[in-house]
């Protein structure tokens, strides 16, 4: 069964071992810790058969979010899971009024990219050399939360 449910400190161990097999820079689980404790972060995890698949989350502030964070282990990547934690973060900024949402993601991430215009973001920026191991630079992206609703409530 997979479940999508908030991150609790429960998780924070896998979330780090998540980060370690996903990023070149991994928060380890002392940031994730204080990232999950900040008053601005809503951070969710996937579950398949209770073992955590993938975690993801944002920080919102004034009015706007960015997402930090989307990741799931190799074992379970192309089977939706990062669509789904998606769908969380973009309803919760929804519910929370969020008006525009920002990410970074590398330049070569070419299926990150893709979840994310199918989520309604769109390239407003490049940060050159903005990642380091490999040196890359990051495109900026952005999405009108308001646009996310409606495409939503269109699927209905």
């Amino acid at each position: 069964m997979t479940v999508v449910s908030d991150l609790t400190p429960f998780r924070i161990p896998d979330a780090a071992a998540l980060e370690r097999a996903s990023f070149s820079s991994p928060w380890n689980e002392n940031a994730l810790r204080e990232e999950l404790n900040s008053p601005y972060a809503n951070y969710f995890c996937v579950t398949s058969d209770g073992r955590l698949a993938g975690y993801g989350g944002f920080l919102s502030l004034s009015g706007e979010g960015e997402i930090t964070r989307i990741a799931v282990f190799p074992e379970f990547r192309r089977k939706g899971f990062a669509a789904m934690l998606m769908h969380r973060i973009m309803s919760r900024a929804a519910e929370l009024n969020i008006g525009t949402m920002f990410l970074e993601v590398r330049e070569s991430n070419a299926p990150a990219i893709s979840l994310y215009r199918k989520f309604g973001f769109e390239q407003v920026g490049l940060r050159p050399d903005y990642y380091s191991l490999p040196k890359e630079a990051a495109v900026l992206m952005s999405a009108d939360i308001s646009k996310y609703t409606l495409l939503q409530k269109d699927k209905v």
